[in-house]
């Protein structure tokens, strides 16, 4: 018994010597072969991919997103590249869809243009009200969606639609101010649509007032609460003294129909006074803009007044 277990163990013992070699060998084998540690590697990024994203994921996740979210924002455009022929206006469409140079495109659009013959005005429509939505487009800065909005203008004064053409310079007035070029095509589109009634933009935009401003011995006097507003300036009016007094980056005090005003307590001479019409107090716009130090400028082919703080 005994010496059957001493030889089974012997036996044993010559079979591990045997093999360790081999063992040991594969072991160094796969230690020192790069190719397929990486494969080990790889498949463990498998099981990680869930808990992170590689860079170059990342970024195709973020064109995907930005496409989505165009895509989003512009469902409509799919749709209406079915009805757009134009070139030109196709390539509008499909650069807000993919979020790429609307402006540039929208410049080539305009200068394909020779005459309103050239112009399918269905087609056109389309492409304004697509153009027209980039105003919530937090993507695009104000000053390239101004410019946009003056190109799509000067398209619709070639296809002779004078009031859509006014729509989208008061989009680009809106969102650049302090473009007086602007203004100065928004003054002809007015004046070719023979509209000389005054017109006062207080930081691109345009007040409706319940009293329409008027020329006075060549100065322009507005309602003073709406102007005051436009600027952030309080306006209080103290009937029983006939005085109104502005508070804001300047104190100026007004007495109805008197040619001398305060302004921060020191005595300044009006070329027209103050005045009552219809419950509101009008006053000299050109004053009161230059007392809280804004620019002025007057375009005197339609009237229009642009104000900028």
């Amino acid at each position: 018994m005994t010496k059957k277990f001493i030889s089974l163990l012997l036996t044993v013992s010559l079979l591990v010597f045997a093999l360790a070699p081999a063992a040991f060998a594969g072991n160094e084998k796969k230690l020192n072969n790069p190719e397929k540690i990486q494969n080990q590697d790889q498949s463990q990024d498998k099981v990680r991919e869930k808990l992170r994203v590689g860079p170059a994921e990342a970024e195709e996740t973020v064109v995907e997103e930005v496409y989505e979210g165009n895509q989003g924002r512009h469902k409509g455009i799919p749709n209406a590249l079915t009805h757009v022929k134009n070139p030109l206006a196709r390539a509008v469409l499909q650069s807000i869809l993919d979020g790429k140079s609307v402006c540039d495109e929208v410049y080539k659009y305009r200068n394909g243009i020779e005459d309103e013959e050239d112009i399918d005005t269905g087609e056109l429509e389309i492409v304004s009200e697509e153009v027209s939505r980039l105003a919530d487009d937090d993507t695009m800065d104000s000053s390239t969606r101004a410019l946009t909005y003056r190109y799509m203008a000067q398209i619709h004064v070639k296809a002779g639609k004078m009031n859509d053409a006014l729509k989208f310079m008061n989009l680009s007035a809106r969102d650049n101010s302090r473009d007086e070029e602007t203004f100065r095509e928004l003054n002809s589109l007015y004046a070719k649509k023979m509209d000389n009634k005054v017109k006062v933009y207080v930081n691109g935009q345009n007040p409706v007032f319940d009293v329409a401003p008027r020329i006075v011995e060549g100065r322009t006097l507005v309602p003073v609460r709406f102007i005051a507003e436009a600027l952030n300036a309080n306006v209080t009016y103290d009937e029983n003294a006939g005085t109104v007094t502005i508070q804001g980056q300047a104190n100026i005090s007004m007495k109805i129909n008197s040619r001398i005003a305060l302004v921060n307590g020191q005595q300044v001479e009006l070329d027209v006074p103050a005045e009552i019409e219809n419950g509101r107090t009008m006053v000299p716009l050109r004053f009161i803009s230059e007392g809280f130090k804004c620019k002025v400028n007057f375009y005197g082919q339609s009237n229009l007044v642009s104000i900028t703080n």
